[in-house]
């Protein structure tokens, strides 16, 4: 570049114009085209003059032009360079065009030109915020870093599809629930869904669908550490409503319960210090009126299989040290012990089984084909079978085949398969063809 860098940038200008308007004889397909663009990209991130020169250009034509070839990537680069370059213009005069602009795209829009007037009301509403410069740098990076989780929070927040291709708000909110990248702001997109709710789902069925959605959300943020870091890009990016949206419907942050499970936690160690002293007491108790043959080994078994398993092997297990030596004790221990260990297996065996999210998904990914490949139908099954009786399940199964929901010709083996494998449904297969109509 010469000294002043002056001649270079007129020449370039013919270039940079082509860039900013997706001229497609710069933005060819092959290695060449890619060099071509990728080098005047390279020049302009360079060039001190850039910003200056796009003071005279209408970022609306840009824009337009931009939607026209559906290069998000090249656009965002643009505005990248503008943020950078500390660019200048009449703010509020733009904010007006673009809001304007939005406001006809809520009539006439598509999704890919919603989702680029957006990117723009965000760019002028970050330049135009009353901040220091490193903060708004700090902020578009972030935009632009997390623009596939806020086109959800836009779609939210404006009720109608950015960028994103689905059809209803339930499948806005199961697409963040199921997808772990964006478990770090669920505190941020649950606060919308629930002001909005009743807008968002107008007729019965979708609001209990997406009540049910919420549910789950609210599952996740309990387990999932929150991050606070777009928080204030959301409050410059919806203003009037987003702060108080959030502190009315924020859900307790993760380590405020992490500081209540830890409160727990120490609770739970004083009851075991406490459930120990008990143990010893009572097994010193018995011990006692054994040596004082007020009651039998017999009586002894009795009373421990009467017990909750895992008191009882806890007062077994002190038994068995203060009876160490004692012959009557010695020849019927192993066999109290077995007792005792089955009936906590027993007892074990009709506990809820947990399930990780990795494992949900995973059986969902099974059931698929039985129910006919549509996700969100496996989910509400899921949802109502965990932890369910054998008998609710099947039921549940008879309504669903009755439906049309699952495949009939996989309601047998196929799906009793999937939840005998993974311990959802435990008796036989027998056992479930005589339950499955």
């Amino acid at each position: 570049m010469m000294t002043d860098g002056a001649e270079f940038h007129k020449a370039m200008q013919p270039y940079y114009e082509m860039y900013i308007t997706a001229d497609h004889r710069l933005f060819r397909d092959g290695v060449e085209g890619f060099e071509m663009s990728n080098f005047v990209e390279c020049v302009f991130n360079c060039d001190d003059r850039f910003a200056k020169w796009m003071a005279n250009k209408d970022i609306i034509e840009v824009t337009e032009k931009w939607i026209e070839s559906k290069g998000l990537r090249e656009y965002l680069k643009i505005l990248q360079r503008l943020v950078d370059s500390d660019y200048k213009t009449d703010w509020g005069a733009l904010e007006d065009k673009v809001a304007d602009r939005l406001g006809l795209l809520d009539v006439y829009g598509d999704n890919v030109s919603n989702e680029y007037f957006c990117i723009l009301y965000g760019f002028v509403s970050i330049m135009s915020a009353p901040l220091p410069y490193e903060e708004r740098l700090t902020l578009f990076g972030r935009f632009c870093d997390n623009w596939n989780f806020m086109k959800h929070m836009y779609s939210v927040m404006l009720g109608r599809m950015v960028g994103l291709g689905l059809q209803n708000f339930v499948q806005v909110a199961n697409n963040v629930k199921t997808s772990p990248n964006y478990h770090p702001h669920l505190h941020l997109i649950y606060a919308a869904m629930k002001e909005r709710i009743g807008e968002l789902c107008p007729n019965l069925d979708s609001y209990e669908k997406m009540s049910s959605q919420l549910k789950d959300i609210e599952n996740k943020i309990k387990s999932t550490p929150q991050e606070t870091t777009l928080e204030l890009l959301c409050e410059i990016l919806f203003p009037d409503n987003f702060r108080p949206m959030l502190d009315k419907h924020r859900y307790k942050p993760y380590n405020e319960l992490q500081e209540t499970v830890k409160r727990l936690e120490e609770s739970l160690k004083d009851q075991d210090e406490k459930i120990k002293v008990q143990v010893r007491i009572a097994a010193d108790e018995i011990k006692k009126a054994f040596e004082e043959s007020s009651v039998s080994i017999d009586d002894i078994e009795k009373q421990l299989l009467g017990i909750n398993p895992e008191t009882a092997f806890n007062i077994y297990y002190e038994l068995n040290t203060l009876l160490a030596g004692n012959r009557a004790w010695s020849n019927n221990t192993e066999r109290i012990r077995i007792k005792i260990l089955e009936k906590r297996e027993q007892h074990e065996a009709k506990m809820p089984m947990p399930i990780s999210d990795e494992k949900e998904k995973e059986i969902v990914d099974q059931l698929m084909p039985i129910f006919c490949n549509l996700e969100e139908n496996v989910w509400n099954f899921m949802r109502k079978i965990r932890n369910a009786k054998s008998s609710a399940i099947t039921a549940e199964v008879n309504e669903l085949v009755e439906k049309g929901v699952v495949n009939k010709q996989s309601c047998h083996k196929d799906l009793w398969t999937v939840l005998h494998n993974n311990k959802l449904y435990k008796p036989s297969l027998s056992n479930w063809n005589q339950q499955i109509k």
